[in-house]
């Protein structure tokens, strides 16, 4: 194969591994839970970060360490399945989240589950829906990497930050639901 070919052939493996998203997979994330990239040709979403199952019918804590996150803008949030069709969502546990660096408090939400914004699927209403905190006024926001909005945030991409998730009011009607600890993130402009 001459230099020309290779390079093409190079080019091409590229560019494929670009569409599939694989070659600007964020591999080098570290911490707890389960971090996919599903690519740029995503859209929203590209990025999700699924914590696990968390039981908002029992009070309790849990941590997560969360590493080299991408630099985009995040939601960190509640994913919230009806066991049962019939089930009300969303239920009302106290919440409490707190994200943060060393030294610095990027996060930091207490309020009733029902009072956070509720984020449906248009394509699936019936599904899950995503719940999180705004904050007080977007338009002053400056996107800095590490900073936040709510429940919004822009990580540091090499910086490890701690997630407390505290559930401080248990509702025992979450037990009718699946309810998962999740980051999703994406574009610029993503909001949930």
């Amino acid at each position: 194969m001459t230099s020309g070919g290779r390079r093409r052939a190079c080019t091409a493996m590229s560019a494929l591994a670009l569409a599939s998203g694989s070659a600007c997979g964020h591999r080098s994330y570290k911490g707890d839970g389960h971090f996919t990239d599903r690519g740029w040709l995503s859209g929203t979403e590209r990025y999700v970060l699924d914590l696990g199952s968390i039981d908002l019918a029992t009070v309790g804590s849990r941590s997560y360490t969360l590493t080299n996150l991408p630099a985009e803008r995040f939601a960190l949030g509640f994913e919230v399945e009806p066991v049962n069709p019939e089930a009300d969502a969303p239920v009302a546990p106290l919440v409490q989240v707190a994200l943060t660096s060393p030294g610095v408090s990027v996060i930091t939400h207490r309020a009733p589950l029902n009072k956070w914004i509720v984020s449906t699927s248009l394509a699936n209403p019936t599904r899950a829906i995503f719940i999180y905190c705004g904050g007080p006024n977007e338009a002053g926001w400056a996107e800095a990497p590490g900073t936040a909005w709510g429940c919004i945030f822009k990580p540091n991409d090499s910086a490890t930050y701690t997630l407390t998730v505290a559930v401080l009011e248990a509702d025992t009607r979450a037990r009718a639901h699946s309810v998962r600890v999740m980051i999703k993130g994406g574009p610029p402009d993503f909001l949930p």
